[in-house]
Protein backbone atom coordinates (compact mmCIF):
# COMPACT_ATOMS: atom_id res chain seq x y z
CA UNK A 1 0.00 0.00 0.00
CA UNK A 2 1.15 3.25 -0.93
CA UNK A 3 2.09 5.98 1.77
CA UNK A 4 -0.43 8.26 0.33
CA UNK A 5 -3.42 5.80 0.94
CA UNK A 6 -1.59 5.32 4.46
CA UNK A 7 -1.63 8.69 5.02
CA UNK A 8 -5.49 9.08 4.18
CA UNK A 9 -6.73 6.26 6.05
CA UNK A 10 -4.75 7.79 8.91
CA UNK A 11 -6.47 11.22 8.83
CA UNK A 12 -9.72 9.82 7.71
CA UNK A 13 -9.81 7.48 10.94
CA UNK A 14 -8.61 10.33 13.00
CA UNK A 15 -11.28 12.77 11.98
CA UNK A 16 -13.75 10.42 12.21
CA UNK A 17 -12.96 8.98 15.96
CA UNK A 18 -12.60 12.44 16.87
CA UNK A 19 -16.21 13.20 16.19
CA UNK A 20 -17.78 9.98 17.23
CA UNK A 21 -16.06 9.93 20.04
CA UNK A 22 -17.51 13.24 20.85
CA UNK A 23 -21.07 12.17 19.60
CA UNK A 24 -21.25 9.08 22.10
CA UNK A 25 -20.36 11.25 24.80
CA UNK A 26 -23.81 13.61 23.75
CA UNK A 27 -25.77 11.21 23.03
CA UNK A 28 -26.54 10.19 26.74
CA UNK A 29 -27.29 13.88 27.57
CA UNK A 30 -28.92 15.61 23.89
CA UNK A 31 -32.60 15.19 24.81
CA UNK A 32 -31.68 16.37 28.48
CA UNK A 33 -33.82 19.93 29.46
CA UNK A 34 -30.86 21.88 30.41
CA UNK A 35 -29.70 25.44 28.89
CA UNK A 36 -26.57 24.90 29.83
CA UNK A 37 -26.41 20.98 27.65
CA UNK A 38 -26.96 21.83 23.94
CA UNK A 39 -25.82 19.92 20.96
CA UNK A 40 -26.58 20.79 17.07
CA UNK A 41 -25.23 19.98 14.46
CA UNK A 42 -26.03 19.89 10.53
CA UNK A 43 -24.72 18.25 7.13
CA UNK A 44 -24.73 19.58 4.00
CA UNK A 45 -24.51 17.54 0.63
CA UNK A 46 -23.22 19.58 -2.53
CA UNK A 47 -22.47 18.70 -6.26
CA UNK A 48 -20.89 21.18 -8.57
CA UNK A 49 -19.80 21.20 -12.25
CA UNK A 50 -17.09 23.38 -14.05
CA UNK A 51 -16.44 23.68 -17.72
CA UNK A 52 -13.55 24.96 -19.26
CA UNK A 53 -13.42 27.32 -21.93
CA UNK A 54 -10.48 26.77 -23.54
CA UNK A 55 -9.23 22.64 -24.37
CA UNK A 56 -6.17 21.62 -23.08
CA UNK A 57 -3.96 18.47 -23.35
CA UNK A 58 -3.29 18.34 -19.86
CA UNK A 59 -7.10 18.35 -18.36
CA UNK A 60 -10.20 17.49 -19.61
CA UNK A 61 -12.77 20.19 -20.37
CA UNK A 62 -14.99 19.50 -18.02
CA UNK A 63 -15.15 18.01 -14.30
CA UNK A 64 -18.13 17.04 -11.71
CA UNK A 65 -17.55 17.31 -8.14
CA UNK A 66 -19.29 16.16 -5.16
CA UNK A 67 -18.86 17.03 -1.47
CA UNK A 68 -20.11 16.32 2.42
CA UNK A 69 -19.33 18.40 5.18
CA UNK A 70 -20.54 17.66 9.03
CA UNK A 71 -20.67 20.00 11.43
CA UNK A 72 -21.29 19.49 15.36
CA UNK A 73 -21.30 21.61 18.43
CA UNK A 74 -21.81 20.79 21.62
CA UNK A 75 -21.94 23.22 24.94
CA UNK A 76 -21.64 22.39 28.32
CA UNK A 77 -21.49 24.93 30.80
CA UNK A 78 -18.33 26.14 30.95
CA UNK A 79 -16.41 23.91 27.79
CA UNK A 80 -17.82 23.69 24.06
CA UNK A 81 -16.57 21.18 21.69
CA UNK A 82 -16.60 22.25 17.54
CA UNK A 83 -15.82 19.96 14.86
CA UNK A 84 -16.59 19.96 10.82
CA UNK A 85 -15.95 17.08 9.41
CA UNK A 86 -15.45 17.14 4.96
CA UNK A 87 -14.88 14.62 1.81
CA UNK A 88 -14.37 15.30 -1.89
CA UNK A 89 -14.47 13.12 -4.91
CA UNK A 90 -14.15 13.69 -8.90
CA UNK A 91 -16.88 12.28 -10.91
CA UNK A 92 -14.21 11.19 -13.15
CA UNK A 93 -11.82 9.25 -10.84
CA UNK A 94 -13.61 8.77 -7.43
CA UNK A 95 -11.22 6.53 -5.87
CA UNK A 96 -8.10 8.09 -6.32
CA UNK A 97 -9.25 11.62 -5.94
CA UNK A 98 -10.96 10.79 -2.51
CA UNK A 99 -9.64 13.37 0.25
CA UNK A 100 -10.93 14.12 3.72
CA UNK A 101 -10.43 16.94 5.55
CA UNK A 102 -10.68 18.37 9.20
CA UNK A 103 -11.01 22.92 8.50
CA UNK A 104 -11.15 22.32 12.29
CA UNK A 105 -12.10 20.15 15.25
CA UNK A 106 -11.66 21.41 18.85
CA UNK A 107 -12.41 21.24 22.96
CA UNK A 108 -12.57 24.72 24.57
CA UNK A 109 -13.60 27.37 27.17
CA UNK A 110 -16.68 29.38 26.88
CA UNK A 111 -16.76 33.27 28.29
CA UNK A 112 -18.85 31.51 31.05
CA UNK A 113 -15.79 30.31 32.39
CA UNK A 114 -13.67 33.08 31.81
CA UNK A 115 -13.89 36.33 29.68
CA UNK A 116 -10.15 37.20 29.27
CA UNK A 117 -9.10 33.37 29.19
CA UNK A 118 -10.14 31.29 26.72
CA UNK A 119 -8.10 27.61 25.81
CA UNK A 120 -9.04 25.59 23.35
CA UNK A 121 -7.65 21.66 22.47
CA UNK A 122 -7.57 20.24 18.70
CA UNK A 123 -7.31 22.10 15.24
CA UNK A 124 -8.50 25.70 15.59
CA UNK A 125 -7.08 28.86 13.36
CA UNK A 126 -6.22 31.79 14.94
CA UNK A 127 -6.11 35.52 13.21
CA UNK A 128 -2.37 35.63 13.06
CA UNK A 129 -2.00 38.67 10.53
CA UNK A 130 -4.40 40.60 8.34
CA UNK A 131 -2.41 40.68 5.27
CA UNK A 132 -2.08 36.78 5.68
CA UNK A 133 -5.84 36.72 5.61
CA UNK A 134 -6.78 39.37 3.20
CA UNK A 135 -3.93 37.75 0.56
CA UNK A 136 -4.45 33.63 1.80
CA UNK A 137 -0.49 33.34 1.45
CA UNK A 138 -0.39 30.53 3.63
CA UNK A 139 2.13 31.76 5.62
CA UNK A 140 1.21 30.87 9.74
CA UNK A 141 -1.26 28.85 8.46
CA UNK A 142 -1.66 26.19 6.18
CA UNK A 143 -4.49 26.23 3.21
CA UNK A 144 -6.70 23.16 2.13
CA UNK A 145 -6.01 24.13 -1.99
CA UNK A 146 -8.29 21.54 -3.63
CA UNK A 147 -9.54 24.43 -5.41
CA UNK A 148 -6.67 26.85 -5.78
CA UNK A 149 -8.87 30.08 -6.44
CA UNK A 150 -10.64 29.35 -3.62
CA UNK A 151 -8.33 28.08 -1.21
CA UNK A 152 -9.64 27.66 2.63
CA UNK A 153 -7.40 28.43 5.44
CA UNK A 154 -7.03 25.82 7.80
CA UNK A 155 -5.43 25.97 11.51
CA UNK A 156 -3.00 23.94 13.84
CA UNK A 157 -3.52 21.05 15.42
CA UNK A 158 -2.43 21.92 19.63
CA UNK A 159 -3.19 24.35 22.11
CA UNK A 160 -4.22 27.50 21.58
CA UNK A 161 -4.68 30.24 24.20
CA UNK A 162 -5.68 33.77 24.01
CA UNK A 163 -5.90 36.79 26.68
CA UNK A 164 -8.22 39.67 25.99
CA UNK A 165 -8.83 42.71 28.03
CA UNK A 166 -10.80 46.01 26.30
CA UNK A 167 -7.29 47.34 24.58
CA UNK A 168 -4.83 44.34 24.98
CA UNK A 169 -4.99 40.59 23.91
CA UNK A 170 -2.32 38.15 23.56
CA UNK A 171 -2.55 34.83 21.21
CA UNK A 172 -0.29 31.65 21.93
CA UNK A 173 -0.68 28.26 20.17
CA UNK A 174 1.86 24.86 20.03
CA UNK A 175 1.25 22.82 18.04
CA UNK A 176 3.23 18.79 18.30
CA UNK A 177 2.26 18.19 14.52
CA UNK A 178 1.85 19.58 11.46
CA UNK A 179 -0.08 18.62 8.26
CA UNK A 180 1.22 20.24 4.77
CA UNK A 181 -1.27 21.83 2.39
CA UNK A 182 -3.06 19.57 0.47
CA UNK A 183 -5.12 19.55 -2.31
CA UNK A 184 -5.88 17.50 -5.10
CA UNK A 185 -3.58 14.02 -5.24
CA UNK A 186 -0.36 13.95 -7.30
CA UNK A 187 1.03 10.04 -8.19
CA UNK A 188 3.85 9.56 -10.88
CA UNK A 189 2.65 7.22 -13.61
CA UNK A 190 4.18 6.04 -16.13
CA UNK A 191 6.77 8.17 -16.16
CA UNK A 192 4.97 11.40 -15.65
CA UNK A 193 3.43 13.26 -12.27
CA UNK A 194 -0.37 13.50 -13.09
CA UNK A 195 -3.27 14.58 -10.84
CA UNK A 196 -6.75 13.93 -11.46
CA UNK A 197 -7.52 17.82 -11.19
CA UNK A 198 -7.30 20.28 -13.56
CA UNK A 199 -5.31 22.92 -11.84
CA UNK A 200 -2.29 20.38 -11.22
CA UNK A 201 1.21 22.45 -12.70
CA UNK A 202 3.02 20.22 -15.05
CA UNK A 203 7.13 20.36 -14.76
CA UNK A 204 9.15 20.52 -17.86
CA UNK A 205 8.68 17.13 -20.09
CA UNK A 206 12.80 17.34 -20.39
CA UNK A 207 16.34 18.69 -21.60
CA UNK A 208 18.56 19.13 -23.81
CA UNK A 209 22.22 17.68 -22.95
CA UNK A 210 24.96 18.02 -25.44
CA UNK A 211 22.51 19.28 -28.21
CA UNK A 212 19.77 16.56 -27.93
CA UNK A 213 16.38 16.65 -26.22
CA UNK A 214 15.98 13.99 -23.55
CA UNK A 215 12.41 13.22 -22.13
CA UNK A 216 12.21 13.91 -18.20
CA UNK A 217 10.72 10.61 -16.40
CA UNK A 218 9.32 11.48 -13.21
CA UNK A 219 9.49 8.88 -9.85
CA UNK A 220 7.66 10.46 -7.08
CA UNK A 221 8.87 9.12 -3.66
CA UNK A 222 6.72 9.12 -1.32
CA UNK A 223 7.77 10.58 2.34
CA UNK A 224 7.32 8.85 5.45
CA UNK A 225 4.44 9.35 8.05
CA UNK A 226 7.12 10.91 10.55
CA UNK A 227 8.71 13.19 8.34
CA UNK A 228 5.21 14.28 6.84
CA UNK A 229 3.72 14.75 10.59
CA UNK A 230 5.90 14.94 12.98
CA UNK A 231 7.11 19.04 13.18
CA UNK A 232 6.03 20.79 16.20
CA UNK A 233 5.96 24.54 16.30
CA UNK A 234 4.28 27.58 17.78
CA UNK A 235 3.76 31.06 17.31
CA UNK A 236 2.84 34.37 20.04
CA UNK A 237 0.80 37.50 18.93
CA UNK A 238 0.20 40.98 20.69
CA UNK A 239 -1.77 43.43 20.10
CA UNK A 240 -3.16 46.88 21.60
CA UNK A 241 -6.08 48.67 20.32
CA UNK A 242 -10.02 48.92 21.09
CA UNK A 243 -12.57 47.41 18.75
CA UNK A 244 -12.64 51.49 17.21
CA UNK A 245 -9.14 53.16 16.44
CA UNK A 246 -5.43 53.01 16.31
CA UNK A 247 -4.67 49.31 16.91
CA UNK A 248 -0.74 47.82 16.17
CA UNK A 249 0.48 43.91 16.84
CA UNK A 250 3.47 42.23 17.16
CA UNK A 251 3.73 38.39 15.98
CA UNK A 252 6.06 36.05 16.00
CA UNK A 253 5.78 32.08 15.03
CA UNK A 254 8.70 29.27 14.27
CA UNK A 255 6.63 27.32 12.21
CA UNK A 256 7.17 24.33 9.49
CA UNK A 257 6.72 25.56 6.28
CA UNK A 258 3.11 24.97 5.48
CA UNK A 259 4.02 24.40 1.43
CA UNK A 260 5.81 20.78 0.27
CA UNK A 261 9.10 21.42 -1.34
CA UNK A 262 9.91 19.26 -4.26
CA UNK A 263 13.84 18.06 -4.63
CA UNK A 264 15.03 15.59 -7.49
CA UNK A 265 17.71 13.58 -7.95
CA UNK A 266 18.89 13.54 -11.41
CA UNK A 267 20.00 10.73 -13.16
CA UNK A 268 21.00 10.00 -17.21
CA UNK A 269 20.66 5.87 -16.81
CA UNK A 270 23.85 4.63 -19.11
CA UNK A 271 22.88 3.88 -22.28
CA UNK A 272 19.25 5.15 -22.02
CA UNK A 273 17.80 8.31 -23.95
CA UNK A 274 16.19 10.17 -20.98
CA UNK A 275 16.13 11.59 -18.12
CA UNK A 276 15.33 9.93 -14.23
CA UNK A 277 14.30 12.60 -12.33
CA UNK A 278 13.46 11.23 -8.44
CA UNK A 279 11.12 13.39 -6.96
CA UNK A 280 11.48 13.99 -3.02
CA UNK A 281 8.97 15.95 -1.05
CA UNK A 282 10.91 17.99 1.41
CA UNK A 283 9.64 19.74 4.61
CA UNK A 284 11.40 22.44 6.23
CA UNK A 285 10.94 25.42 8.67
CA UNK A 286 11.41 29.01 9.25
CA UNK A 287 10.69 31.98 11.23
CA UNK A 288 7.99 35.20 10.64
CA UNK A 289 8.34 38.42 11.88
CA UNK A 290 5.39 40.33 11.29
CA UNK A 291 4.41 43.89 12.45
CA UNK A 292 0.82 45.17 12.11
CA UNK A 293 -0.87 48.80 12.74
CA UNK A 294 -3.72 50.73 11.45
CA UNK A 295 -7.41 52.55 12.41
CA UNK A 296 -10.80 50.70 12.72
CA UNK A 297 -14.18 52.71 12.13
CA UNK A 298 -17.78 51.85 12.75
CA UNK A 299 -18.48 50.70 9.16
CA UNK A 300 -14.19 49.67 7.78
CA UNK A 301 -10.72 49.98 8.67
CA UNK A 302 -7.30 50.79 7.04
CA UNK A 303 -4.37 48.84 8.20
CA UNK A 304 -0.73 47.97 7.14
CA UNK A 305 1.36 45.23 7.53
CA UNK A 306 5.40 43.76 7.03
CA UNK A 307 6.69 40.45 7.54
CA UNK A 308 10.51 39.13 7.40
CA UNK A 309 10.79 34.99 6.66
CA UNK A 310 13.82 33.53 7.64
CA UNK A 311 13.97 30.14 6.51
CA UNK A 312 15.27 26.97 7.49
CA UNK A 313 16.10 24.44 4.88
CA UNK A 314 16.03 20.51 5.31
CA UNK A 315 19.74 19.40 3.96
CA UNK A 316 19.53 17.32 0.72
CA UNK A 317 22.18 16.14 -0.79
CA UNK A 318 24.44 19.07 -2.96
CA UNK A 319 23.67 17.08 -6.15
CA UNK A 320 19.61 17.25 -5.74
CA UNK A 321 17.84 19.91 -7.31
CA UNK A 322 15.19 21.89 -5.72
CA UNK A 323 12.78 25.04 -5.94
CA UNK A 324 14.94 27.50 -3.29
CA UNK A 325 13.79 29.04 0.18
CA UNK A 326 15.34 32.51 0.39
CA UNK A 327 15.14 35.06 2.88
CA UNK A 328 11.26 36.95 2.18
CA UNK A 329 10.06 40.43 2.74
CA UNK A 330 6.54 40.70 2.34
CA UNK A 331 4.85 44.66 2.80
CA UNK A 332 0.96 45.40 2.59
CA UNK A 333 -1.53 47.48 2.82
CA UNK A 334 -5.11 47.60 2.33
CA UNK A 335 -8.70 48.98 3.32
CA UNK A 336 -12.16 47.78 3.84
CA UNK A 337 -15.14 49.44 3.71
CA UNK A 338 -19.05 48.70 4.12
CA UNK A 339 -21.91 50.50 3.42
CA UNK A 340 -25.45 50.09 4.96
CA UNK A 341 -24.96 46.29 5.79
CA UNK A 342 -25.46 45.36 2.05
CA UNK A 343 -22.69 46.53 0.14
CA UNK A 344 -19.08 45.57 1.06
CA UNK A 345 -15.78 46.10 -1.06
CA UNK A 346 -11.69 45.53 -0.01
CA UNK A 347 -8.95 46.22 -1.82
CA UNK A 348 -5.06 45.37 -0.91
CA UNK A 349 -1.67 45.73 -2.43
CA UNK A 350 0.91 43.29 -2.33
CA UNK A 351 4.86 43.63 -2.49
CA UNK A 352 7.05 40.49 -1.65
CA UNK A 353 11.27 40.86 -2.62
CA UNK A 354 12.87 37.71 -2.14
CA UNK A 355 16.71 38.04 -1.27
CA UNK A 356 19.27 37.32 -4.59
CA UNK A 357 19.39 33.43 -5.74
CA UNK A 358 22.65 32.34 -6.94
CA UNK A 359 21.42 29.46 -9.55
CA UNK A 360 23.71 25.88 -8.82
CA UNK A 361 25.16 24.13 -12.18
CA UNK A 362 22.86 21.49 -11.69
CA UNK A 363 19.87 23.52 -11.86
CA UNK A 364 21.60 25.72 -15.02
CA UNK A 365 21.04 22.16 -16.92
CA UNK A 366 18.06 20.92 -15.56
CA UNK A 367 15.26 22.56 -13.57
CA UNK A 368 11.80 21.25 -12.81
CA UNK A 369 10.17 24.59 -13.32
CA UNK A 370 7.49 24.63 -10.78
CA UNK A 371 6.19 27.69 -9.71
CA UNK A 372 7.89 29.40 -6.87
CA UNK A 373 6.51 29.11 -3.05
CA UNK A 374 5.29 33.43 -3.35
CA UNK A 375 2.43 33.08 -5.82
CA UNK A 376 2.61 36.73 -6.43
CA UNK A 377 5.41 39.23 -5.95
CA UNK A 378 3.64 42.28 -6.90
CA UNK A 379 0.06 42.56 -7.20
CA UNK A 380 -3.43 44.04 -6.00
CA UNK A 381 -6.81 42.71 -4.92
CA UNK A 382 -9.91 44.30 -5.47
CA UNK A 383 -12.97 42.48 -3.84
CA UNK A 384 -16.74 43.25 -3.30
CA UNK A 385 -19.90 41.26 -1.75
CA UNK A 386 -23.60 42.76 -2.77
CA UNK A 387 -26.25 41.49 -0.19
CA UNK A 388 -29.73 42.38 -2.83
CA UNK A 389 -31.53 40.39 -0.85
CA UNK A 390 -31.76 37.61 2.20
CA UNK A 391 -31.83 35.03 0.20
CA UNK A 392 -29.46 36.42 -3.40
CA UNK A 393 -25.57 37.57 -2.72
CA UNK A 394 -23.17 38.66 -5.34
CA UNK A 395 -19.47 38.73 -4.86
CA UNK A 396 -16.40 39.88 -7.47
CA UNK A 397 -13.17 40.19 -7.43
CA UNK A 398 -10.33 41.16 -9.86
CA UNK A 399 -6.79 40.35 -8.90
CA UNK A 400 -3.49 41.81 -10.68
CA UNK A 401 -0.47 40.14 -10.73
CA UNK A 402 2.09 43.56 -11.81
CA UNK A 403 5.38 41.61 -11.94
CA UNK A 404 3.68 39.04 -14.87
CA UNK A 405 0.61 41.74 -16.30
CA UNK A 406 -1.40 38.63 -15.50
CA UNK A 407 -4.74 38.97 -14.17
CA UNK A 408 -7.69 36.98 -12.85
CA UNK A 409 -11.46 38.49 -12.18
CA UNK A 410 -14.27 36.25 -10.36
CA UNK A 411 -17.61 36.96 -10.23
CA UNK A 412 -20.41 34.75 -8.42
CA UNK A 413 -23.80 34.56 -7.41
CA UNK A 414 -25.37 32.97 -4.58
CA UNK A 415 -29.14 32.34 -4.10
CA UNK A 416 -31.66 30.25 -2.03
CA UNK A 417 -35.17 29.48 -3.03
CA UNK A 418 -37.45 31.43 -0.85
CA UNK A 419 -39.63 28.80 0.34
CA UNK A 420 -36.97 25.96 0.25
CA UNK A 421 -33.95 27.64 2.41
CA UNK A 422 -32.28 24.95 2.48
CA UNK A 423 -31.51 24.51 -1.34
CA UNK A 424 -28.55 27.00 -2.10
CA UNK A 425 -27.92 27.52 -5.84
CA UNK A 426 -24.19 28.83 -6.77
CA UNK A 427 -23.46 30.06 -10.06
CA UNK A 428 -19.41 31.62 -11.35
CA UNK A 429 -17.01 32.18 -13.68
CA UNK A 430 -13.46 32.61 -13.05
CA UNK A 431 -11.48 34.39 -16.05
CA UNK A 432 -7.91 34.72 -16.77
CA UNK A 433 -5.88 37.03 -18.49
CA UNK A 434 -2.57 37.27 -19.31
CA UNK A 435 0.90 38.54 -21.13
CA UNK A 436 3.30 35.75 -19.94
CA UNK A 437 3.60 32.30 -19.20
CA UNK A 438 5.23 33.50 -15.76
CA UNK A 439 3.92 33.38 -12.17
CA UNK A 440 1.13 31.12 -10.62
CA UNK A 441 -1.27 32.89 -13.08
CA UNK A 442 0.42 33.08 -15.88
CA UNK A 443 1.29 29.40 -15.43
CA UNK A 444 -2.41 28.42 -15.28
CA UNK A 445 -3.59 30.09 -18.65
CA UNK A 446 -6.25 28.64 -20.37
CA UNK A 447 -8.30 27.30 -17.34
CA UNK A 448 -10.71 29.93 -17.93
CA UNK A 449 -14.17 28.16 -16.33
CA UNK A 450 -17.57 28.83 -15.65
CA UNK A 451 -19.33 26.86 -12.72
CA UNK A 452 -22.41 25.40 -10.96
CA UNK A 453 -22.85 24.43 -7.58
CA UNK A 454 -26.24 23.09 -5.93
CA UNK A 455 -26.38 22.30 -2.09
CA UNK A 456 -28.33 20.87 0.36
CA UNK A 457 -28.35 21.57 3.96
CA UNK A 458 -29.62 18.46 6.33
Amino acid sequence: MKIGWIYKAIQLGWVIAFTTSTLASTKKVSHADHSSQRFKWNAVVGSEFHGFLRTSQYRDNWYGQFDLSLKTQYEWEKWEYRSEIKGYVLNKDVVSSFTPDLPYGFIGTTERLSKKHRIRFGRSSNYWSVSDTFWNQGLYEGRFTWDPLQSQNQGHIGIHYRYRTKNFSLRAMFSPISIPERGMPVKSENGILVSPGPWFIQPVDGTILNGKFLPAFYDLQYPSIADTLFRPGGAIKASLGSRNGFWGSTTYGYLPVNQVDLAARIEVPPQENYVLAEVHPTFHYHHLFTGEAGYRWKTGDLWVSGTREIPIETPVPSQWIRTPLRNTTLLSAGTRVQWMRDLSMGMSFLYVNEDPYVVPLTEQDFNLQLPGRHPYLRAFHIKGAWSAASNLQFNASWLFDTEYSNGVVSLNALWSPPNFRKVNVQVGTDLIRGETNSGWLGQTLGNDRFYGRVSYVF
